[in-house]
Order: structure tokens, then sequence, then C-alpha cells
């Protein structure tokens, strides 16, 4: 194997159970949570059902890296999340547009 002479080995992938991802961030959830009571009908994008499938957040989706450090999308990972928040307005579309008013 080419990589035992630089002394390489095989990483194993990160992950991070579904519920200590949700306890890292539960102040953002808590802010939310006060932003929609005071604004009802306030519609929040959450990107976790993409990136934590079955209740596991991957570092890593389809072979390819979704971030470079602890904070930021990689490139990949800010397309697959931008494409799924165009997905989630297309579905409430219907709402957003009788939110503002517009038909």
């Amino acid at each position: 194997m080419i990589n035992r002479p630089f002394g390489f080995r095989a990483q194993p992938i990160c992950s991070m159970p579904l519920a200590k991802h949700e306890a890292r961030i539960g102040w953002i959830r808590q802010m939310f949570a006060e932003l929609v009571t005071q604004h009802p009908g306030l519609l929040i994008y959450d990107p976790n059902p993409l990136l934590c499938p079955g209740g596991v957040c991957n570092v890593m989706m389809n072979g390819m890296p979704l971030y470079p450090d602890e904070s930021h999308f990689s490139d990949y990972g800010a397309g697959l999340v931008a494409q799924d928040f165009l997905d989630w307005l297309h579905a409430h579309q219907s709402h957003l547009r009788s939110a503002s008013g517009s038909s």
C-alpha cells in the first residue's frame, strides 16, 4: 500500500449523534423558538434532516466532505444545503406568498 511508507493511515469516518449536535445548538433552537412565538407563522429552515440522516451527523456525504472545519460548510456541503433550501422554499411557496400578502 502506498500510504504505509509515508505513515498515513485510513481515518475512520467521523460522526456525531444528532442528540449531541442538538445539545450543542440548543441556544440557537431556543432563540428560534422565541422568534416563532413573537412572529406566528415564521418558518425556520432546518438542515438537520439532510445532514443527519437516521439520527447521525456525518462529516462526509457521498464520499465528499461536508465541512473543512467545525464551523463552515465545504463547497460540496454548501451546495447540498443550498439545493435543499431551494427545495424547502419551493415546498413552502404558498405559505410564503400568503404571509407576504402577494398572490
